[in-house]
């Protein structure tokens, strides 16, 4: 696959420290509604910063800002997370969980990524999982009510502990 296995593992062996207080993330992209026929595009974005952990509780606040819900900061369990962990296990075990190793640019950069369709009663999900704080470079979402698209456009780390 063009050398990109090769390049996966060696990526693999890479640590971030994902996730850490003070993570912050951005995609953005097109998001389109059917109301009734007629499709209505809207621009997308969301942000999300990781606020503090709570070690007693193992959760992390996380500040989540979106163009449809404005801000809201809710509590995300430390197992919910995508860590470094989790994302270089879920790329050097991409091929064999059904997945595509693809090396994709966004404008936050271009990241090694194991790209997974998942379906469910209302519709399919393709992510693109990469090393970068909560896990993913890029989305698409499709239901009959419509669709999403969005890509990281920045990213900050964290302190870790």
């Amino acid at each position: 696959m063009r050398n990109l296995f090769l390049v996966t593992l060696l990526y693999c062996s890479s640590s971030l420290a994902i996730p850490s207080v003070g993570d912050v993330a951005r995609w953005e992209g097109k998001m389109i509604l059917f109301v009734g026929r007629m499709p209505m595009e809207h621009n997308f974005f969301e942000q999300d910063e990781i606020l503090s952990f709570d070690p007693a509780k193992k959760v992390y606040l996380v500040k989540q800002e979106t163009s449809l819900n404005g801000i809201e900061t809710v509590e995300i369990s430390l197992d919910s997370m995508a860590t470094d962990q989790s994302i270089n296990d879920k790329l050097k075990n991409c091929v064999e969980a059904k997945g595509h190793l693809e090396k994709i640019t966004t404008k936050a950069g271009t990241f090694d990524t194991c790209s997974i369709k998942e379906s469910d009663s209302s519709g399919e999900t393709k992510t693109w999982h990469a090393l970068v704080p909560f896990g993913f470079a890029k989305t698409q979402r499709v239901t009959k009510s419509g669709s999403l698209n969005a890509s990281l456009v920045s990213y900050k780390l964290g302190s870790p502990k």
